[in-house]
């Protein structure tokens, strides 16, 4: 498993919060379109138009926000719902369709995403329009006219037109998932440094309390196989600890030994002169230093 694939988590909450603070630009954004879109029902007389489509765009922009729990889709519809805005636009406008032309800067916003989903939803979706409202006026199909006018005069229209914007879409879409994946590179790698610098400091606090177990003389503390990171303080550390537990273990070992032969030896001096009470009482003792329940002694008669 690769660096990147450890903290994969905490590069994912990194992006999720670059996601949400995305979001509130997006509503930002929108703020602005609305009072833009009102002023232009004013000033082209749309006025119930323009505020019938500012309340639909709003309710697809909240609905796509706060009900979609799944980020890649989320991301998508987001590109989706941006597009409404450049579509009302020219709506109100009366069809005016140099308009269209702010699409282009929406699909640069998206860039803030840092993710290429949003930017190719948008364009794919607005490439689709503009083929869909351009071909029935340029080749007279008379079925679909009556739909196209709705969003273009007429004498907008042209192929040469029509191939231009088609063009320009897929520059701008380019040059916006370049730049996204761009922000999105560094986003990773400022994350990636991050998690590094929060890995060293917590190895650093795990030593330190190690040292300090150490010195108080606990050298049960163990870490934990998730611990056992290839740091060579660490190594060292743990094999300082394993030396001085079992220095330890034999101090104690020989201490034990060294006091009660001292225990025994006083009790032969004090008891010299009576077998039966110089057998009771190192039995009695031998009992009690090894913490047994019961002990016995036996003697060989002759």
């Amino acid at each position: 498993m690769n660096y990147l694939q450890s903290n994969k988590e905490f590069i994912d909450q990194k992006f999720e919060g670059i996601y949400r603070e995305a979001d509130q630009r997006i509503w930002q954004f929108a703020y602005v379109s609305i009072a833009f879109v009102f002023v232009e029902g004013l000033l082209y007389k749309n006025l119930l138009l323009s505020l019938g489509g500012i309340g639909f765009n709003v309710l697809v922009l909240f609905l796509v926000d706060k009900l979609i729990r799944n980020r890649s889709l989320k991301n998508s519809l987001m590109g989706l719902a941006i597009l409404l805005w450049p579509i009302l636009f020219v709506v109100v406008a009366d069809q005016m369709l140099e308009i269209r032309f702010v699409t282009f800067s929406f699909i640069a916003l998206l860039a803030i995403y840092q993710d290429p989903r949003p930017i190719l939803s948008l364009s794919a979706l607005a490439a689709s329009l503009v083929l869909l409202y351009s071909l029935p006026l340029i080749y007279g199909f008379s079925s679909l006219q009556q739909y196209s006018l709705h969003l273009i005069r007429q004498e907008d229209v042209s192929l040469e037109g029509m191939l231009a914007t088609i063009i320009v879409l897929v520059v701008s879409a380019s040059v916006s998932v370049w730049l996204a994946k761009m922000l999105r590179n560094k986003s990773a790698s400022a994350a990636d440094k991050e998690y590094s610098m929060l890995q060293r400091e917590r190895i650093v606090e795990r030593n330190r309390e190690f040292a300090t177990s150490m010195a108080n003389g606990n050298f049960e503390m163990t870490l934990n196989d998730d611990e056992k990171e290839s740091d060579e303080l660490t190594k060292a550390l743990e094999e300082m600890r394993k030396n001085l537990k079992s220095a330890d273990e034999k101090e104690k070992q020989d201490r034990f030994i060294n006091t009660g032969l001292a225990e025994i030896s006083d009790i032969l001096r004090k008891n010299s002169e009576s077998l039966e009470e110089l057998t009771n009482q190192v039995l009695r003792y031998l009992v009690k230093y090894l913490g047994v329940n019961q002990g016995g002694l036996f003697l060989l008669d002759g």
